[in-house]
């Protein structure tokens, strides 16, 4: 059972191979109902596939399990943030936080909620805290900063940063993903859309058909190639 789990883990997470996934998750919980990680494992491919009631429906039978599991409580939210319901996500981040004051991935998720409501200051507090609660990851902290910057009247800065992302050090790996939401926000779609690719190829770009960060993009046909490139057409 744990290893049809498994598979089907690594075959969203990895191949981009959204039907074996659900049918390796599907298998893995027809073995064993109970086992919470392939209710919320099964939840992420809904959700990256974008079917999004579906991704709820099963998140929720996931708490229902295993109702204090931390990345089981972010991975329900995450399913509210790429629904767009903004409010939703940020209640159910700050539910969280009042389990553990100190979870970084719920001070990320809240930033992402209240960027989405457009409350600059209250993302960056969050992405603050966020980065002060880093245990060495740091490059996804940073990632509402970078976009915030530009939608909120600081694009000069943002370009700076993107200076530094663009010629990074020689030991630091900067995701092509996370670029592609700064180009996206300064309006450079077309440099944006070629870090895209490169993410996809990378394999960091899981939620490319339901991220809120790339919608200025989806109107493009090169986006629609990408969302093909991806098994997400």
């Amino acid at each position: 059972m744990r290893a049809h789990a498994a598979l089907g883990l690594v075959a969203f997470a990895i191949r981009y191979d959204w039907r074996t996934a659900e049918a390796e998750l599907k298998r893995a919980l027809a073995l064993d109902p109970s086992f919470a990680p392939a209710r919320q494992w099964e939840s992420l491919d809904l959700l990256y596939t974008g079917r999004m009631e579906e991704a709820l429906a099963e998140s929720r039978k996931s708490l229902e399990l295993d109702p204090v599991s931390l990345h089981g409580l972010i991975d329900d939210g995450m399913v509210s943030y790429y629904s767009r319901r903004y409010q939703e996500a940020a209640g159910k981040a700050r539910k969280i936080l009042e389990m553990d004051p100190g979870f970084r991935e719920a001070h990320l998720m809240l930033g992402m909620a209240m960027e989405g409501l457009q409350d600059w200051g209250a993302a960056e507090r969050e992405y603050h805290a966020a980065s002060l609660a880093s245990t060495g990851e740091t490059l996804r902290v940073p990632r509402g900063w970078r976009v915030s910057m530009p939608l909120s009247g600081r694009a000069s800065k943002a370009r700076q940063i993107l200076g530094r992302l663009l010629h990074p050090a020689r030991d630091q790996y900067v995701d092509p993903y996370q670029v592609a939401f700064v180009l996206t926000a300064l309006g450079d779609s077309d440099q944006a859309l070629e870090w895209v690719e490169r993410a996809i190829r990378q394999h960091t770009a899981m939620t490319i058909k339901v991220d809120p960060y790339l919608d200025p993009l989806r109107g493009r046909p090169e986006f629609q190639r990408l969302l093909t490139e991806a098994h997400l057409n």
